[in-house]
């Protein structure tokens, strides 16, 4: 229904960027219901690299991050102030962008 209401707007993006790969392979079949082309009309990236997303057609393209790189990252504010320190307000990690079928 989202993707829907995008698409029905009078200036229409470009691209869409979903929260995760569930929500972008949802926004496909609304697609091909609305008729729009993917990635004729609008580009489509989905977001955690599920199993899932290489395996329709076109292939969803996706967003990664390292699991245990982001866990660690997650953690260490928690860990600096249990030792007493001021934790950093911006945390770094390095994503990866799996260009598939949709943009």
């Amino acid at each position: 229904m989202g993707f829907e209401r995008l698409m029905r707007m009078k200036h229409r993006p470009d691209e869409v960027f979903c929260a995760n790969d569930a929500v972008a392979i949802g926004a496909m079949d609304e697609a091909e219901e609305l008729d729009v082309g993917i990635p004729g009309e609008v580009a489509l990236i989905g977001h955690d690299d599920a199993q899932f997303a290489s395996l329709g057609r076109p292939r969803l393209t996706t967003v990664t991050y390292p699991a245990v790189e982001l866990g660690r990252a997650a953690a260490q504010p928690l860990v600096e102030r249990l030792n007493g320190r001021v934790p950093r307000k911006t945390v770094h990690v390095k994503a990866e962008f799996i260009s598939r079928g949709t943009v």
